[in-house]
Formats: structure tokens, sequence, C-alpha cells
């Protein structure tokens, strides 16, 4: 594939991924099997610290929220002009709250331990 503006750099970063997917259907189901088992596994996750966190009624922890889900909102921003929107779009909105979620869930960790110490 050619890069012939800007526009063409997140199709060409991701047309590996594309072409590996295509190839058969044990590659797509690999594709979709993994992206789906990280998704519950950081859903499960980000439940966990939550509750570690505290409840959302708190003065303190309604900040730590609301600063995750800052990030994640800003995350989700970066993701959509990253990712390809012509092919594989189910999959890459899956990757996107994967990288969502993820980066929320980091957040978090971090904020309980710097506050545990």
């Amino acid at each position: 594939m050619q890069i012939k503006s800007l526009s063409d750099i997140p199709d060409a970063l991701f047309w590996p991924l594309k072409q590996w997917a295509e190839q058969s259907n044990l590659n797509f189901n690999i594709l979709v099997g993994t992206c789906t088992l990280l998704t519950i596994f950081l859903l499960f996750a980000g439940y966990f610290m939550m509750r570690k966190i505290g409840k959302i009624e708190d003065e303190r922890t309604a900040t730590i929220y609301l600063a995750a889900a800052s990030i994640m909102l800003s995350i989700s921003l970066i993701c959509d002009v990253i990712f390809p929107s012509d092919y594989l779009i189910n999959q890459f909105r899956m990757i996107k709250y994967i990288v969502m979620m993820l980066s929320g869930l980091i957040y978090l960790v971090v904020t309980y331990r710097k506050e545990m110490r």
C-alpha cells in the first residue's frame, strides 16, 4: 500500500492486520476472540478497581472517576483519528474500547497505588 497523503497513514499502519485477518477464517476468529476476551477481562478488572477505590458519592473518589473518564474520552477521540474506517470496522471499534478501558484502568491503578502509600 502506498502512502499518497497524510490520511493514508492509518490505513497503511493497519494494512498488515487486515491482510492477516482476511487470510483465513481461523485468523479472523483469533482476532475477534482475543479482542472479546481482553474486553471481558478489562471490564472485570475495572469493576474490581472501582470497588477497591470506593463509592462515587465521596468527594475524593468522584474526582478520580472524573479524571479517568476524561482520559478514556480523550483516548477514544485519538483512536477515532488513528484507526481506519474502511475495513474491519467492528473489530477496530472493539480494539478502541480495549485501549480506552486499558488507559482508564492504568490511571485507576496508578492513583490507587499513589493514595495507598
